[in-house]
């Protein structure tokens, strides 16, 4: 790699200089902390999660467990510390539940952030429907 700084175009008219380009980057940071950047995608609408009451819902769940590891523990076991009446309210539990565990199935199956994205909005739950 060449020592200059690397240019890219995050959007029309607007140049930024140096360090890698964004999505070199957010792959990056996906490798090392896919929650967070799921969580970051569930925030901006990249990725279907139902109506904004179960998004808002998903995306606090995430927020309220900064230790779960979407790639290593279990939905039940982040499902099961749920406090009554903290943290993720009760009628949408079900429907959050679900959520999580369809995200951890994808991103299993996805080697970048925009396969998530993809797959997700292709609604495609499990590696047994893309094979």
């Amino acid at each position: 790699m060449s020592t200059r700084s690397l240019v890219c175009w995050t959007r029309p008219g607007r140049r930024r200089t140096g360090g890698p380009p964004p999505a070199a980057l957010r792959r990056g940071l996906f490798r090392a902390e896919p929650t967070a950047v799921l969580r970051r995608m569930l925030a901006d609408g990249e990725v279907p999660a139902g109506d904004s009451t179960v998004r808002a819902a998903v995306t606090d769940a995430l927020a309220s467990a900064p230790d779960f590891d979407i790639r290593a523990t279990p939905v039940h076991e982040v499902v099961k510390a749920w406090a009554p009446g903290a943290g993720v309210p009760a009628d949408v539990r079900h429907a959050v539940t679900r959520q999580l565990g369809t995200l951890q199935r994808i991103q299993a199956i996805s080697p970048v952030p925009e396969a998530v994205t993809f797959l997700a909005r292709a609604a495609v739950p499990s590696a047994v429907s893309v094979a």
